[in-house]
């Protein structure tokens, strides 16, 4: 398999068009691919991998502590909300558990203990981290 094609740009393109084919609301895609280009813009800008099959627990540790304690919304240019930065985790779940189907990557830990993340504390546990991360890559 090339490597362009895990390439995370790549890959949201391909979930929106699954999406779009399952018949998904436009909101709920907006919703999906915002989230996911923020995560994209976030690794291009802090020159992380954005191979998905390189995605570790350090990256997703550190995106999630840039969305509690560093993004701030468009509009307002306030911190984000914790009901804001659990979606963003909730939409990586989707996400990654969608490029596990699909056989992009063999396997996806998935832990349900993820109301912790929506807290403001800056602080994230593994276990959290582990919620978002396939087996691969931990």
């Amino acid at each position: 398999m090339e490597a362009s094609v895990l390439e995370l740009g790549n890959l949201i393109q391909g979930f929106k068009l699954c999406c779009q084919t399952e018949g998904k609301s436009p909101k709920t895609i907006e919703w999906y691919t915002t989230f996911l280009n923020r995560f994209l813009a976030f690794l291009e800008f802090e020159n992380y991998p954005t191979d998905v099959a390189q995605i570790n627990e350090e990256v997703i540790r550190a995106f999630i502590l840039y969305l509690q304690v560093e993004a701030k919304t468009p509009r307002s240019k306030k911190p984000l909300s914790s009901a804001t930065v659990q979606g963003y985790v909730r939409t990586l779940r989707v996400f990654f558990s969608w490029v596990v189907r699909e056989e992009y990557l063999p396997s996806f830990v998935l832990n349900s203990s993820t109301s912790h993340l929506a807290s403001r504390r800056p602080s994230v546990t593994a276990s959290a981290i582990a919620a978002v991360l396939p087996n691969s890559c931990e």
